[in-house]
């Protein structure tokens, strides 16, 4: 697997591939605070285009309204989705959402919602890959769907503990 780059700023920190490109906008761009600023968010993207996007969200925000609106945004764009509901805790913080598998152009995708909250601030992860992006980066690279789940605890683990 290739090296891995560190981002940390506003209480966010990730570990991802460094052949990958970052983009943070709102306050995990800026260095002040991140109370619920609207627009707040971090994409991780793969060479290949897979996606890991963070989303901040004001404390009061009804997760379930959006992961539900995900939801029903990618039911618009794919008609025959499976979806499977996720609600699990990593690193001691409870995520909760759905899986959606689809075909788009005769391939397999999958998409991950995830919402969870801290003391301060709500967030909405949200990534997709598929069989055309299997991999990280290239051969001998772990699946992509495996770095998505490493970068996802890294950050747990660090941020929330």
């Amino acid at each position: 697997m290739s090296d891995f780059k560190e981002y940390e700023k506003n209480g966010v920190y990730v570990a991802y591939p460094e052949n990958w490109t970052l983009q943070a906008t709102g306050l995990f761009w800026e260095n002040e605070s991140a109370d619920g600023e609207e627009g707040t968010t971090l994409t991780l993207t793969s060479p290949g285009g897979a996606f890991w996007l963070l989303k901040e969200h004001p404390l009061e925000v009804d997760l379930d309204d959006v992961a539900d609106d995900v939801l029903q945004t990618m039911r618009e764009m794919y008609n025959d989705m499976e979806v499977y509901p996720i609600d699990r805790t990593v690193e001691g913080v409870w995520l909760a959402g759905y899986e959606m598998n689809f075909f788009y152009l005769d391939l397999v995708d999958i998409a991950k919602i995830q919402c969870y909250v801290d003391a301060k601030r709500a967030f909405a992860l949200f990534w997709q890959t598929g069989d055309q992006l299997i991999t990280s980066a290239g051969e001998g690279d772990a699946p992509t769907e495996d770095v998505f789940e490493a970068i996802t605890v890294a950050m747990l683990r660090k941020w929330h503990r």
